[in-house]
């Protein structure tokens, strides 16, 4: 997976500055989020349209989380997507920009825990002495 990307990232990041010379760019970003994709494409010198795409997805097996009392595992998953799409309106030729557009983010998120052992709680008798 992680070779995959670096390929990818590699690949973005060399055809961006040929692509820039047809109005269109390409991009690759990593973060908080996971791995992603960017494309954009120059409509006309006010309009831009751009897209991304990022992915992560974490599975954790077998996790003692065992105590000196209790023998406990968990299994955690956890996926997160995100998409979005976005106009960038350029009214004056300078850094001023309008964005607007929509995103789509979907979770995943799973755990599992198993007890391994039997468990009982001992309790001492209480004794009531009345005066």
């Amino acid at each position: 997976m992680l070779h995959r990307s670096i390929i990818l990232f590699i690949f973005c990041v060399c055809s961006s500055s040929v692509l820039a010379q047809r109005h269109v760019g390409i991009g690759a970003n990593a973060g908080t989020n996971g791995l992603g994709i960017q494309l954009g494409y120059k409509l006309s010198d006010k309009f831009f349209v751009k897209t991304s795409y990022s992915n992560i997805d974490l599975n954790f097996d077998d996790i003692d989380l065992s105590t000196d009392e209790v023998r406990q595992k968990a299994n955690i998953s956890y996926l997160l997507q995100n998409g979005d799409l976005i106009l960038d309106i350029h009214p004056f030729k300078n850094w001023f920009k309008i964005s607007v557009g929509g995103s789509y983010n979907f979770q995943k998120r799973a755990l599992v825990g198993l007890s391994l052992q039997d468990t009982a709680f001992l309790r001492a008798p209480m004794h009531y002495q009345v005066v």
